[in-house]
């Protein structure tokens, strides 16, 4: 009976896990969470993202340092632990990890010598799968890294892609999205890239050149993004790729024009309230934030993550562009300050 009751209970569980949509019971609480960091509140920024751990069965190791930041800050070495040990558990390597975190909380030297030798957690069994999407990925690249034009292959190069996707579809299908959850992290890396990234990446570009809607991947993405396995910022990223939406994401948010030796600094675009507010709940939906505070943890991260410990690594990049004076004073009137 006992037997009977606890399979009973773990069918409820995963049945719970399988439903869970990371968009309305995840992200938006991490996204609170890190703007508690921008702000300096670490308190309210742990508190959200033990939250957000609460309610799913997976989170990102990004998501787990910042938290374990957080609880270092507010002197809490014991809640910070558990949260380093599972991402060393998934294959960061301990001297990439402690080197990001020893100039700012050498309290952890005691610890560090146990902390380091976790062994990886022994949960990742898609090996065939990763070797399968890197042998793709190196077909990928075969003629696209020809010394000189790629363009008399270009027939071929557009039949890899062809060919690269539809297995990828089936892999996706049959293992699920080639993130994380599947994989383990990277060894010196906390950021939410993943295997198969640039395969994603060259055939959503073509796609958009060429329309072809039937071989749209909205529905796969968005579906990743629902189940935890990818980052909503890299998934609008990819979408804007495909030409399929407009969420004002990744390096198209923050900009800096020159013109001789003068810089505008870090600015925005400035956008009408009404298309701001579409913007923003096109965003909602997808478990982003609003695009104000997307923008105030880019200036964060450009300006303060890392000197303090974060990795805010995901809202960073920049458009850098050179101008002439006339250009230089015409385009920053439909741009503001990045504060």
């Amino acid at each position: 009976m006992r037997r009977s009751c606890a399979l009973l209970m773990l069918l409820m569980s995963v049945t719970l896990t399988a439903q869970v949509d990371y968009t309305q019971l995840y992200y938006p609480t991490v996204n609170r969470a890190e703007l508690s960091i921008v702000e300096g509140d670490y308190e309210n920024a742990l508190q959200s993202f033990q939250t957000a751990f609460a309610a799913v069965h997976f989170s990102p190791s990004i998501d787990l340092y910042n938290a374990a930041v957080c609880a270092l800050y507010l002197g809490e070495p014991a809640t910070a632990k558990p949260l380093l040990i599972r991402i060393l558990g998934r294959g960061v390597e301990p001297q990439y990890l402690w080197e990001r975190l020893e100039r700012f909380h050498p309290e952890l030297v005691a610890d560090w010598e146990a902390l380091k030798a976790y062994p990886r957690v022994g949960i990742y069994e898609a090996e065939s799968y990763r070797q399968e999407i890197y042998d793709m990925e190196s077909l990928d690249q075969e003629f696209r890294n020809i010394e000189g034009t790629d363009e008399p292959y270009a027939d071929t190069i557009a039949a890899i892609d062809r060919q690269n996707i539809r297995r990828f579809r089936e892999l996706i299908a049959e293992h699920g999205f080639p993130g994380e959850q599947l994989f383990g992290a990277e060894k010196q890396i906390l950021t939410t890239e993943f295997p198969g990234l640039i395969i994603l990446r060259h055939y959503l570009q073509g796609l958009s050149r060429k329309q072809h809607p039937e071989n749209d991947l909205m529905e796969i993405l968005i579906r990743a993004v629902k189940a935890g396995q990818l980052e909503p910022n890299l998934m609008a990223q990819l979408l804007s790729l495909q030409g399929k939406t407009d969420l004002r994401l990744g390096g198209s948010g923050v900009w800096v024009f020159r013109s001789g030796s003068e810089t505008s600094g870090y600015v925005v675009e400035k956008y009408p309230k009404e298309q701001l507010e579409k913007i923003n709940e096109d965003r909602r939906q997808y478990g982003l934030d609003p695009l104000a505070d997307y923008h105030r943890k880019a200036a964060f991260s450009l300006q303060k993550a890392r000197e303090r410990g974060f990795d805010f690594s995901k809202y960073s990049t920049t458009n850098k562009i050179a101008l002439d004076r006339t250009a230089y004073d015409r385009i920053l009137q439909s741009f503001e300050s990045l504060r």
